[in-house]
């Protein structure tokens, strides 16, 4: 076809000197052959993406990987012509860009209103369009993304002109940054979840069992959803005392020939999470002698949790599925049998309420905490499942306010344990909580930072390695640090902040060098705990004025 300026975005991953992969980024138009168009559909046809029988036929089935069919009708009013292209655009979407299969199958739908509201890009209904989309809700301007698209890859005059109307209709392609419940609601959600784990027999966690293996697997390794879904019944196993968990990444659109990064598909876990899984595995194998491939099978979840599945192609849970058990847990676990209520993002009030945790949450939350402990950029980028760095930019949207949250969580802890402190081992590095109140010890320890504190370390001066005694886990304050000292710092770390960010960046830009990446890693780690830090004392502070 030659070079396209115009036409529908495809990726290819390519290797780039056994070093890297790079990034090909080329467009493709409606212009291959009717031979090719349907040599593409019998290659479909023989993945099972496409399950029914002929290429002219009216209406297609698609079907997913996890059972489900979706329907597309291509029966236009405008005739074969309209019916060829989107049929065309549907495959390559398919084939050569791997778009997922649902929205692939939405997307159809949408072209075709938004189509016939052209009668089929008629030119002269150009003025009356532009008005018309111009009223357009949010939620209706995603048929003119759909739509360009479209309009891009058949080409021509009047989808040209098309085109340029839907595009100058502001915020189509903007895409908000995910608004995550704070800090409290998520201690709160996985203290219940671990609570009933440990106090309710097999039986009653049979109900919630997918909820609560994605919560313990999810909260500490970033996955989405669709990969808690899939899976496979033999997923765990042990090697050298070690238990390991085997998953496959979902997130996985164009065909690449080489990663830089292979993604990281098998992950050590905690021996309780082996455990649970475990459990889950023998309780399904007696309760419905389940034998299918998938962890959680259709099969199983009808026995216990009841659920009904309107497809019986259906062999696993999918994501309607998952949403019925969540919401059932929601309500007969959270709130009625400990209390809590659920409530919208941003409207939580009183220390019974929990802000909705939403499924995509848990993976954003496990790559913000282990941004936040410091870990190698490109470590988690591997565990992320993500193809390039740049994604992760966009979490530090959330660090910044996740880290305010925190503080006002370890604010409170300093508060309970201000008068509950025993230091009889304060040579040991941690506060040992106990129900006595401070002892006499306490003014054994020696005076640090000018007087406005002791310090609990038995080696003290000689392993002092903190410029700021407050950052140290030795130090106790002994009275309220001043509102200029405070801002000072806070000023500095802000600063130190944008700094790691720029490097960041800067290192993203020009170099593959791991180590480079693990020492910036650490240091954002370590500056955003400072950060975490100087807020709760400063919080404190305010407190008590």
């Amino acid at each position: 076809m030659g070079a396209v300026t115009d036409g529908m975005n495809i990726i290819n991953y390519m290797e780039n000197g056994g070093q890297d992969y790079l990034l090909v980024h080329y467009k493709i138009a409606d212009g291959l052959s009717d031979e090719k168009y349907r040599e593409i559909f019998q290659n479909l046809k023989e993945e099972g993406v496409l399950i029914n029988s002929h290429y002219d036929d009216v209406e297609w089935v698609l079907k997913g990987n996890d059972g489900r069919k979706f329907y597309v009708r291509f029966d236009t009013d405008s005739g074969a012509v309209w019916n060829d292209r989107l049929k065309h655009f549907a495959l390559l979407k398919l084939d050569m860009q791997k778009a997922d299969i649902h929205s692939t199958s939405v997307n159809i739908k949408r072209i075709m209103n938004e189509l016939s509201e052209t009668d089929y890009l008629n030119a002269d209904l150009i003025p009356a369009y532009r008005e018309k989309i111009g009223k357009y809700d949010r939620s209706r301007r995603i048929y003119l993304s759909a739509l360009g698209e479209f309009l891009a890859f058949i080409g021509g005059e009047d989808a040209k002109k098309y085109l340029n109307v839907i595009s100058g209709v502001p915020q189509i392609y903007s895409v908000r940054p995910r608004d995550l419940p704070c800090y409290q609601s998520i201690l709160l959600f996985d203290y219940v979840i671990n609570d009933f784990i440990q106090r309710t027999g097999i039986k009653e966690k049979a109900r919630y069992y997918p909820v609560l293996i994605w919560w313990k697997i999810s909260s500490v390794i970033p996955l989405r959803p669709g990969e808690v879904y899939q899976l496979p019944r033999a997923c765990i196993c042990e090697k050298n005392g070690k238990c390991y968990i085997h998953i496959e990444r979902v997130k996985n659109k164009y065909k690449r020939k080489q990663y830089s990064s292979p993604i990281v598909k098998d992950f050590e876990i905690g021996r309780d999470i082996y455990s649970m899984i475990r459990d889950y595995i023998d309780y399904a194998d007696k309760i419905a002698g389940d034998k299918t491939e998938y962890l959680f099978s259709i099969q199983t979840l009808r026995e216990t949790a009841g659920l009904k599945p309107k497809d019986d192609d259906v062999e696993r849970l999918t994501h309607v599925t998952m949403q019925t058990i969540y919401s059932h847990f929601k309500k007969e676990v959270i709130e009625q049998e400990y209390g809590y209520h659920v409530v919208p993002l941003g409207q939580r009030q009183g220390e019974n309420d929990i802000e909705d945790v939403k499924m995509g949450d848990v993976r954003h939350l496990a790559i913000i905490n282990l941004m936040m402990m410091g870990y190698n950029p490109l470590y988690i980028m591997e565990l992320a499942g993500h193809h390039k760095l740049n994604t992760q930019m966009g979490y530090y949207n959330h660090v910044d306010t996740f880290a305010t949250a925190k503080s006002h969580v370890l604010k409170e802890m300093i508060k309970k344990a201000k008068n509950n402190l025993n230091f009889e081992d304060y040579g040991g590095g941690e506060y040992v909580l106990q129900k006595n109140k401070l002892g006499a010890s306490y003014y054994e320890l020696p005076l640090v930072f000018d007087g406005k504190g002791r310090c609990r370390s038995r080696n003290f001066p000689y392993e002092c390695v903190y410029t700021e005694c407050i950052f140290c886990p030795h130090f106790i304050p002994e009275r309220n640090l001043s509102r200029e000292y405070y801002d000072a710092l806070r000023e500095e770390n802000e600063k130190d902040l944008e700094a790691l960010q720029m490097e960041l960046k800067l290192l993203m830009a020009d170099s593959i060098d791991n180590r480079k990446f693990e020492k910036v890693g650490k240091k954002i780690g370590v500056t955003l705990n400072q950060k975490i830090l100087i807020h709760a004392y400063q919080h404190l502070r305010e407190e008590m004025e």
